[in-house]
């Protein structure tokens, strides 16, 4: 009898400390949703501070970033966490295939180059594809110092896109990906276009990722998205023509300007959804072992519902890739 009452007695602390436990996770959840004051969202949703060129200086930012930690992290989006952004790089490349697919655009045989390389994280789809050569161009020693190691067979260069290029050839395709809008002086901006068209080969094709907005903004520290109709004018100056732009993310990304969202509707509960997925990760971050399941897991579904999304919907108020032709 004493036994028995011994435990029905644990078995109910037992139940009281786990709806303890639940009632802790819950307030958490709540108060991470109320309080939430993560910069990122911050800044989007605000239209972000405005600063000057002398207030972001790219290469001391950059390696800084890097000397913190060489990998997806750091090169991607700081507030989502490494395993969520290998979420994000993968749908990248999603982008990127159906991107050459769709036009029919072969690189077996091609001279490539990247600027802004990083972590290189594409260099190993660029080899997948059969192209001939390959130079990545990086302000950070670091990047260039690391590719050179890993790929000894490719040409890798320290240098500002922005600023004096040294290179002994010209490249038949050109990607700039998550780079131009991190000049967020304008002239830098047409420094590096202009750069570009000098850089290129004859029929040369360019790759550029951003948002390509409607509405413009104001630089955000270390950003500067433009508008569609800037980088038009720009390329079309430079001798290139635009040719498609192609939807990397739906919803997996946070997205910048909520009035591209068609509907009222939608615009709420893709805020509720970036709301619930930073709460998400503030508390992995605190009870530590949530921290990758918590990525992983939401990586997986965004990525995957996208997948289906973006299947029948060709326009995206989200991140795209442009890809552009020169014409002369």
């Amino acid at each position: 009898m004493k036994t028995s009452k011994s435990r029905k007695s644990y078995d109910l602390r037992k139940e009281r400390d786990r709806r303890k436990k639940i009632i802790l996770v819950v307030i958490s959840i709540i108060e991470v949703l109320r309080n939430h004051n993560h910069r990122y969202e911050r800044e989007i949703e605000d239209g972000i501070k405005v600063v000057s060129e002398k207030d972001y200086l790219p290469e001391e930012y950059w390696r800084n970033r890097f000397e913190e930690e060489f990998s997806l992290r750091t090169v991607g989006n700081l507030s989502l966490g490494f395993w969520y952004n290998r979420w994000l790089y993968k749908a990248r490349i999603r982008a990127l295939k159906n991107l050459l697919k769709e036009e029919k655009l072969d690189v077996k045989g091609k001279s490539v180059l990247e600027i802004g390389v990083g972590s290189g994280y594409y260099i190993d789809f660029w080899k997948s594809e059969g192209i001939s050569s390959l130079a990545g161009l990086d302000i950070t020693e670091k990047s260039v110092s690391t590719l050179k190691t890993k790929y000894p067979e490719y040409h890798f260069q320290q240098t500002d896109i922005a600023g004096n290029i040294d290179l002994d050839r010209k490249m038949d395709l050109i990607t700039c990906m998550d780079v131009l809008y991190h000049l967020v002086d304008d002239n830098a901006f047409d420094r590096a276009i202009s750069n570009i068209k000098d850089l290129s080969d004859k029929n040369a094709y360019i790759i550029i990722s951003d948002f390509f907005l409607t509405n413009p903004t104001k630089p955000a520290f270390h950003e500067y998205h433009r508008t569609l109709g800037r980088y038009e004018e720009t390329l079309s100056r430079n001798d290139f023509r635009l040719i498609r732009l192609e939807p990397i993310f739906y919803l997996a990304h946070p997205l910048l300007d909520y009035s591209a969202v068609n509907t009222f509707v939608l615009r709420f509960l893709i805020r509720v959804l970036w709301k619930m997925v930073f709460a998400l990760f503030h508390l992995g971050r605190s009870f530590h072992s949530l921290d990758k399941i918590s990525q992983e897991t939401v990586g997986f579904l965004l990525y995957s519902l996208d997948g289906q999304i973006l299947r029948f919907k060709k326009d995206s108020p989200n991140m795209k890739l442009l890809l552009a032709k020169k014409v002369t």
